[in-house]
């Protein structure tokens, strides 16, 4: 798709320009708008992107902008008495199917002596391509289909670039947009409204039909699927608020990382900062573990030393006994008694005669401990053996227990000092207010970003019930119906919607995933070609929430630390990978391609850009300073128009 030319009357600083970009044998398709900030060549785009999607895409701040009527023309308005004022654009677009078509939008104002109002905008489009001649299109959707055909607005960013803000193109906001853009390339989007279209059908025509059926189960059943329904609905709405929560704090976490990171001598420290932030988490883990085991060794041996005296005397005690020897051996005297009363040896049945007894009589009196205590101070001696060896280790792993908290403690005060350290450095920058204050905020954004991630797997487990909830209630729902002959056709019909509703989804799964796949592989290709760093970068990754991955030789996420060169070089890629994988070729239209890429990029930058318009209409502006001898030498001899716009009298561009 190629734009011939943009006719702009009466937008902002233009009264009446037109701007036409002719391709001249021999050279590249690329154009050329050179002026300084404030003459308007952000304001060719935004008449552009009015004129495509009537929504001016790059204004600074859309709230305190003031109406886009030319001002100049409103004040000869008001000298005339005339009440009205009228702003259109007229945009001449050719595409590959060799269509050509014009897309005219305009606004009419009521000029009031101290306001200006909008009071309506039409827009046409005009195809000269028809069989049947000239095609006038006038309704809104049919213009806004015709538009989407050729370039979608979820995508304009990647067909519209604003060099300024390159680093806004792969932020949480964007994915979002390329999701809904590729469904629209990739037709998802259609199949997405069949599958509304039949969730709507079981809503609004079969459930109000069960619940009034006359079978009070499968009213009831109903009854509890629509409860069932509006708790997973709920639930998922929650979910999306906690991730656009989240991703929008990613977003200022990311805004704040970039604005310590891209001072001198703070990337270093700044991600030296992070790495302390994660140490410090891991040593109170520690911390919080070694208190816990040294609480539990204090506890067993408080209650060791509170029994060591009775311990130590008891000790005492069986040693005397033991030297004395008053603890015999285990003897059970009620067997002793035994014999003396039967007069005969138990153990080897053998008559006792008066000696035998004499002895046996006399042992029995001399023990003064029974042979039962004897048994249990036996077995106390072995407890107290394992006592005190318990005793005699304290001192060993006291130590150990003191030296690995001093040892822990020292790496606590060595991290605590070496991040008040960086952080009082990076807060006592001097003349940098914007550094020590994204410190701030993102040490306040990741403690928000932090809870809500805990907020959202709490929620993402209370959805997955409420989805094996909804599956029941749905089995049952399918039983009942069966049991009766009256709902068959009820049945029937929900159950193709069903079965329709996941067909489909299967089917948008498979779309999109592919297309990803698809995209990913043919971005990195194109971007490995297009990069002047070679085998600094080995994968790109496209999630499936869209977020990118890019990858170094180590297999390590090096988005944030890319240039805004390799920025803007990995955008084009994407964006290029974008038309080849859809089928949708497109232009690419760049304000200030330079604005972010350093003084040694830019001729390579512009390589990159010079072998894209071989087969691409590519349009750049530029301000003088970034138009210097360099770039001008490079382009000289390849743009196919040159424009320079101008101040002229009383604030029109020229």
């Amino acid at each position: 798709m190629r734009i011939e030319s943009i006719e702009i009357k009466n937008f902002r600083q233009y009264r009446n320009a037109k701007f036409v970009f002719d391709k001249c044998n021999g050279r590249k398709d690329i154009h050329i708008v050179v002026g300084e900030n404030g003459e308007g060549k952000t304001n060719i785009l935004n008449a552009l992107t009015w004129c495509l999607y009537e929504e001016e895409m790059h204004l600074g701040n859309k709230n305190s902008a003031i109406a886009m009527i030319n001002s100049r023309y409103v004040q000869e308005l008001r000298d005339r008495g005339e009440r009205h004022g009228e702003v259109s654009v007229n945009v001449e677009i050719s595409t590959e199917d060799r269509h050509k078509w014009t897309l005219t939008r305009t606004a009419v104002y009521s000029i009031y002596k101290s306001d200006i109002l909008l009071t309506e905008s039409k827009a046409l489009i005009v195809d000269a391509s028809r069989p049947r001649g000239h095609e006038v299109i006038e309704n809104k959707d049919d213009i806004y289909s015709y538009v989407q055909r050729y370039v979608p607005k979820e995508i304009n960013d990647y067909i519209f670039f604003d060099g300024e803000h390159l680093d806004d193109y792969f932020k949480e906001e964007k994915k979002r947009n390329i999701e809904n853009g590729i469904k629209d390339l990739t037709q998802a989007s259609i199949v997405n409204k069949a599958i509304d279209s039949l969730e709507k059908y079981i809503k609004m025509e079969i459930s109000p039909l069960l619940k009034n059926s006359g079978d009070d189960k499968v009213r009831d059943i109903q009854l509890r699927l629509e409860d069932a329904a509006k708790k997973l609905e709920q639930s998922e709405l929650t979910i999306g608020e906690l991730n656009d929560q989240i991703n929008t704090l990613e977003n200022d976490i990311e805004d704040c990382n970039i604005k310590i990171k891209g001072h001198e001598n703070i990337k270093d420290k700044a991600l030296k900062l992070e790495d302390l932030e994660k140490e410090s988490d891991n040593l109170a883990k520690k911390e919080k573990e070694a208190m816990n085991n040294l609480m539990k060794f204090t506890r067993e041996y408080y209650t060791y030393f509170a029994l060591y005296p009775s311990m130590k005397e008891f000790a005492s005690y069986i040693e005397v006994q033991t030297k004395a020897g008053n603890l015999p051996p285990k003897i059970d005297k009620k067997l002793v008694q035994a014999m003396i009363t039967s007069k005969r040896c138990l153990i080897c049945d053998q008559p006792l005669d008066e000696k035998h007894l004499a002895g046996i009589e006399a042992l029995l009196r001399k023990l003064e401990v029974s042979s039962a205590t004897s048994a249990e101070l036996n077995r106390a001696s072995t407890a107290l053996s394992a006592y005190f060896e318990k005793i005699s280790k304290y001192e060993q792993l006291k130590n150990a227990f003191i030296s690995a908290k001093q040892n822990l403690q020292e790496q606590i005060e060595e991290n605590a000092r070496e991040y008040k350290e960086l952080s009082d450095y990076m807060r006592s920058i001097p003349d940098n207010e914007q550094i020590k204050d994204a410190i701030n905020k993102r040490e306040f954004y990741i403690v928000r970003r932090d809870g809500l991630k805990e907020k959202l797997g709490k929620e993402k487990y209370l959805f997955s019930k409420a989805q094996e909830d909804l599956d029941n209630v749905q089995k049952e729902l399918e039983k009942a119906m069966s049991q009766n002959e009256q709902l068959a056709i009820f049945q029937k019909q929900r159950d193709f919607c069903m079965s329709s509703i996941s067909i489909l989804k299967e089917t948008v799964e498979e779309i999109l995933t592919e297309c990803r796949n698809d995209m990913q592989t043919a971005t990195f290709d194109i971007f490995e070609k297009l990069i002047w760093k070679k085998e600094t970068f080995s994968k790109i990754i496209i999630t499936e929430d869209y977020s990118f991955i890019l990858q170094d030789m180590f297999g390590s996420q090096t988005l944030g630390s890319c240039s805004a060169a390799e920025r803007a070089l990995l955008a084009l890629s994407f964006t290029l990978a974008l038309q080849e994988i859809s089928g949708h070729d497109s232009l690419l239209y760049i304000d200030t391609p330079l604005g972010r890429v350093g003084e040694k990029s830019r001729s390579t930058f512009m390589d990159v850009l010079l072998d894209i318009s071989d087969n691409k209409q590519v349009t750049l502006t530029f301000t003088p300073t970034e138009f210097d001898d360099n770039v001008r030498n490079k382009l000289s001899k390849n743009y196919s128009t040159y424009c320079e716009l101008s101040f002229g009298s009383e604030g029109i561009t020229n």
